[in-house]
């Protein structure tokens, strides 16, 4: 295409812009702050005044928020059109917030010192609601409270502008020109709103001193979103203006004559209302004016490129030039803007800089720099993989053709990986408990594990019910029963008479560790205080997976009448494991030993859950199988670092990072089930099948067999005992298989298209 040809193009370069000046301004006067060149002794430039004002950039997502999110309903109410559908802008909105802030909370909670959050407090930042105690309003992540009042603007938006709806068709509003002067009106209320609350809030606070500590009340309300209506108000004009056939023409004079009010608007609010260098502190007329000034600074800035928007097409060079540079910077900007802060404080405290005295320049290179690397990698991690879920069916279609069990032997090729990665991190045992030789993070298969089992159960369940209308839970419960049973039992056995006959073991001991095997409950006694032996301690996951099970199984017979509605059910399951996650960080938080947390029900039942989630979402069809296979090889990467460096203790692990690694491994499970993916084709290898299908068994009799080996030949060095215990492992866990399993299971347990 030349130079000269034109397209037409829903971008605007000017508007991604201004999403990285807003980003950049944030984190420029954060640092500024830290670094404490906003004090005269630091820098004695005026330039030191605008710094801590360059938090401006929040009022231009403000009102970039009013422009982009309210114009589908302001377009709606003037045509006369019904408005957006409520529930998938809301999902929208959500996946666009909530994501990615939560990857960045929780690796903020587990980076830092600090003490963790409590139950309440914790809920309250995840769900962006903290803001509104004023004790809790400045969170983990300080610049979050600016999510907290976005949240708050897109829950008024159907609301208010439904209820106008309704108003106009009640009131016969049907002119074009008439619902444009309701919508107006409307738009003026939010200002009244915004002032009233601002002077409401003035009047019953006081002025916070910033040298006294304690909680600033007045700054907190003012995070609110009444607070902040006027200038989500300033964006929706823009939008109405925009529906209009009075846009102005974008020339170079005006875009000049705004960024000029803009710059003199900022420059006003830096040094004319003698503001401390603080972001807080405020007196009653300086909180208005700098509101107003920033108001008028963020509104001057985004009109330029917001009218730039009404133009039928853009040149192609102009085009390629700026929209791709824009569009780069503005998809990373939401994760600079998270990021910048957790990556500022490791910064200051990894140099060893201190209090207000660190240097500008280079701090903020490295800050910036180093966020800008996290934005693009929690992107393509995180955001971009679920964007394709923002188009999801909120009930499925009565055509759409539903998958069931079939065959696909990839995943027990993935469970053979995750054996073997139990059998390296238990090399442990082998050497006298140092991990130097180990897998250190290869007890992480057992999530793996988890995952598949949910998956597997799940897809069993669902497809029973596609072929009956419902779940005979007993016979499910049965079925399991027969898996799981004879080949627990028959090691039990054998364990027992190796353990009195020839090692001389304490029987009382024994046969507690019988009883609680069989009664699948043996992960529970670390809880209680009781540490099993060594031999034994692996049957916890066991037990877990079998109380798992029952829960599997419930949750899909309550589910069973409602399969129509998978995406509602799928939130339903995600909310259940956010809220395992967050209650596994409140009991960090009381100081619960990590040790038993590791094992207990309530703290590990997110991963077969996730399993559970994707077997809904396999069967529905409502990830792409381009999505799936990409997904898979992230996941597969982010199992694979963690098995290779997770510790079995690791702070982060407990605040989020199971959850984290359980959505991994559903992501690689929904890729091994796609014929021809990379996960497919690995699951696939023969041998990695063969140790798959021996898995339960070499589970079962690996731990015993390295601790039998290191009693034997105390003295041998790894190197023996690994010759020794590895293939006797693998030995027993075939015989196992052979003996105990083959003839009750007949064939392995796969999951394929019907």
């Amino acid at each position: 295409m030349s130079a000269g040809v034109t397209r037409v193009t829903t971008r605007a370069p000017g508007l991604d812009v201004l999403r990285v000046l807003g980003a950049a301004g944030v984190l420029v006067t954060h640092v500024a702050f830290v670094s404490g060149v906003v004090n005269e002794s630091r820098f004695s430039s005026p330039l030191r005044h605008v710094l801590p004002r360059l938090d401006v950039g929040v009022s231009i997502f403000f009102v970039l928020s009013g422009l982009l999110v309210s114009r589908p309903f302001v377009d709606a109410v003037v045509a006369g059109r019904p408005l957006p559908p409520i529930r998938p802008y809301l999902w929208r909105r959500a996946l666009r917030i909530y994501p990615l802030y939560w990857v960045i909370l929780f690796v903020t909670l587990a980076a830092s010192g600090a003490p963790l959050p409590g139950a309440f407090e914790l809920l309250s930042d995840v769900l962006l609601l903290h803001v509104y105690v004023p004790s809790n309003a400045i969170g983990p992540i300080t610049q979050s409270w600016s999510l907290a009042t976005e949240v708050g603007f897109y829950l008024l938006l159907p609301v208010c502008f439904g209820a106008l709806a309704r108003v106009c068709e009640w009131r016969g509003v049907e002119t074009a020109s008439a619902r444009r002067r309701a919508v107006a009106l409307v738009l003026v209320g939010w200002v009244v709103v915004a002032f009233a609350f601002r002077l409401v809030v003035v009047a019953a606070t006081t002025t916070f001193d910033f040298t006294s500590g304690g909680v600033d009340t007045r700054g907190a309300i003012l995070t609110w979103t009444p607070n902040h209506l006027d200038e989500f108000a300033v964006g929706a004009g823009l939008a109405l203006w925009l529906q209009s056939s009075r846009v102005p023409r974008v020339t170079r004079a005006l875009r000049a004559a705004c960024y000029s009010i803009a710059a003199a608007a900022l420059w006003v609010a830096s040094v004319a209302l003698d503001l401390p260098p603080v972001f807080t502190g405020f007196d009653g007329a300086q909180t208005f004016a700098r509101h107003g000034l920033f108001v008028l600074c963020a509104a001057t800035l985004v009109a330029p490129s917001a009218f730039a928007t009404a133009a039928t097409s853009v040149r192609a060079s102009e085009t390629r030039r700026w929209w791709r540079l824009a569009e780069t910077g503005a998809l990373g900007s939401y994760g600079i803007y998270l990021w910048h802060q957790l990556v500022m404080t490791r910064w200051m405290g990894e140099r060893g800089y201190r209090d207000f005295l660190a240097p500008f320049i280079p701090s903020l290179v490295a800050v910036a720099g180093i966020s800008a690397l996290l934005a693009a990698v929690s992107y393509w991690g995180v955001e971009r993989p679920t964007r394709p879920l923002a188009a999801v069916r909120w009930r499925l279609d009565a055509d759409v053709e539903v998958r069931s069990l079939g065959v696909a032997a990839s995943l027990d090729g993935l469970r053979g990986l995750s054996i073997l990665a139990v059998l390296g991190t238990h090399v442990v045992f082998l050497d006298s408990g140092d991990p130097t030789w180990s897998l250190r993070g290869g007890f992480l298969g057992v999530d793996v594990f988890l995952v598949l089992s949910g998956f597997l159960i799940g897809a069993t369940l669902l497809r029973e019910v596609d072929a009956t209308g419902g779940v005979r839970l007993g016979l499910f419960l049965s079925r399991r029963g027969k898996r799981l049973v004879p080949p627990l039992a028959g090691f039990l056995v054998i364990h027992l008479i190796v353990a009195l006959a020839v090692l001389g073991d304490a029987p009382r001991e024994q046969l507690l560790q019988v009883a609680l095997g069989m009664g699948f409950v043996g992960n529970w006694q670390l809880a209680a205080g009781h540490q099993p032996p060594y031999d034994m301690v692996h049957l916890w996951s066991l037990a877990l997976e079998g109380q798992l099970y029952v829960l599997c199984g419930l949750a899909v017979w309550w589910a069973r009448r409602r399969l129509d509605r998978t995406p509602v059910l799928l939130a339903a399951v995600g909310a259940a494991v956010m809220a395992i996650a967050c209650w596994r960080v409140v009991e960090v938080a009381r100081g619960a030993s990590l040790v038993a947390l590791y094992e207990r029900t309530d703290a590990r039942a997110d991963a077969m859950l996730v399993g559970l989630g994707t077997a809904l979402l396999w069967r529905s069809r409502l990830v792409g199988s381009r999505a799936a296979r990409v997904a898979g090889v992230w996941g597969a990467s982010g199992i694979g670092l963690a098995w290779i460096g997770a510790e079995a203790e690791a702070r982060w692990l407990f605040l989020g990072g199971f959850t984290g690694i359980s959505i991994a491994a559903g992501a690689v499970v929904l890729a091994a089930v796609e014929d021809g993916s990379v996960i497919a084709r690995i699951g696939g290898l023969r041998p990695l099948r063969w140790v798959g299908r021996i898995s339960y068994s070499l589970y079962l009799w690996h731990l015993p067999v390295y601790i039998w080996t290191v009693r034997a030949l105390p003295d041998a060095p790894l190197v023996a005992k690994l010759v020794i215990a590895v293939p006797a492992s693998i030995l027993a866990g075939w015989a196992g298989y052979r003996a105990f399993e083959r003839w009750i299971v007949g064939r392995p347990r796969t999951i394929g298209p019907a």
